[in-house]
C-alpha cells in the first residue's frame, strides 16, 4: 500500500511538471511544436558614427560577444554540480562516470531533431519511455540495445530527427 501511494505521488508530481511546462511555454512565447520558419535579422547603417571593426557593441543593454562566455561558464558550473550529485548518489567517482548519460543525452537530441528545443524534449521523453519499458519487459541488460536501436531506426527513417527541419545542401 505504501509503494502505491509513493508511485501515485510521483505520478502527480510528473503531471504537474508537464502542466507547468506547457503553461510556461504558452505564456512566455509563441509555441512552435513542429518548428517554424526561421529568419535572420540584419541591419545596414549608412553611418556607424566612428565605430571601428572589432569594437564592443551593445544590443538591448548586453554587450555582443559577452553572452557566449557567460553561458559557457554557467554550463560548466551546472555540469560540475551534476557530476558532484551523481558521485554522491552512486558513492563513486571516475573520469568516465558521465559518459553513458552524455551519450544518451546526445541521442535524445538527435532523435528529437537538432536545433529544436521541443525536439530535444520529445527525444528525451521518448528515450526515457523506451528505457523504462525495456527494463520492465526485457531486463536492465537490454536497455542500451533498445535505446540505440531506436536512435538508428529514427535516423534511418528520418535523418533530421522527429522534429528536425529539412537539410540544406551547402554551396561551394
Amino acid at each position: 500500500m505504501r509503494r502505491a501511494a509513493l508511485e501515485f505521488g510521483v505520478g502527480v508530481f510528473v503531471i504537474l511538471g508537464i502542466l507547468a511546462l506547457a503553461y510556461l511555454s504558452i505564456k512566455l512565447g509563441r509555441v512552435e511544436l513542429l518548428g517554424g520558419p526561421g529568419y535572420v535579422v540584419t541591419a545596414d547603417f549608412p553611418s556607424v558614427g566612428g565605430l571601428k571593426p572589432g569594437s564592443a557593441v551593445e544590443i538591448a543593454g548586453v554587450e555582443v560577444g559577452r553572452v557566449v562566455p557567460v553561458v559557457f561558464v554557467a554550463g560548466g558550473l551546472f555540469t560540475a554540480l551534476s557530476g558532484f550529485l551523481f558521485a554522491i548518489n552512486y558513492q563513486q567517482a571516475s573520469p568516465f562516470m558521465g559518459e553513458e548519460i552524455a551519450l544518451k543525452g546526445i541521442s535524445a537530441m538527435v532523435v528529437g531533431g537538432m536545433g529544436n528545443i521541443w525536439g530535444a524534449i520529445l527525444g528525451g521523453l521518448l528515450i526515457g519511455v523506451v528505457e523504462t519499458f525495456s527494463i520492465h519487459w526485457f531486463g536492465a541488460r537490454a536497455v542500451d540495445i533498445w535505446v540505440y536501436g531506436l536512435l538508428l531506426a529514427i535516423l534511418f527513417v528520418r535523418p533530421t530527427g522527429l522534429l528536425g527541419g529539412a537539410m540544406r545542401q551547402a554551396r561551394m
